[in-house]
């Protein structure tokens, strides 16, 4: 499989020429014509559209659950917190000969 167009930096041409990614591009844009170009704009802008109408009823769907998930996690975290950091210290300590 040959590396796409736009992950190339410098690409020498016959000659010693080299042509950036830049030029690529320009070059890539000019042979797909004004009326390709316009039609994936316009395409690319109705399919945003159209996310964007999704978005308010996906976010009321999942926002709840999610804050739920994320509450109970944060609770589970903070009830084992203390056991945690006593394990640490122990640790600690028997790592340097139980001196304090």
């Amino acid at each position: 499989m040959t590396t796409p167009w736009h992950h190339r930096r410098l690409r020498v041409r016959p000659g010693g020429r080299r042509t950036s990614a830049a030029v690529r591009l320009r070059a890539h844009l000019l042979a797909l014509g004004a009326a390709t170009l316009r039609q994936r704009g316009e395409d690319f802008a109705r399919a945003v559209a159209g996310g964007l109408e999704v978005l308010p009823g996906l976010i009321i769907d999942v926002l709840p659950d999610l804050m739920v998930a994320l509450t109970e996690a944060i609770g589970d975290a903070l009830l084992t917190l203390p056991e945690a950091i006593g394990d640490a210290l122990e640790a600690a300590a028997a790592r340097r000969g139980g001196q304090p």
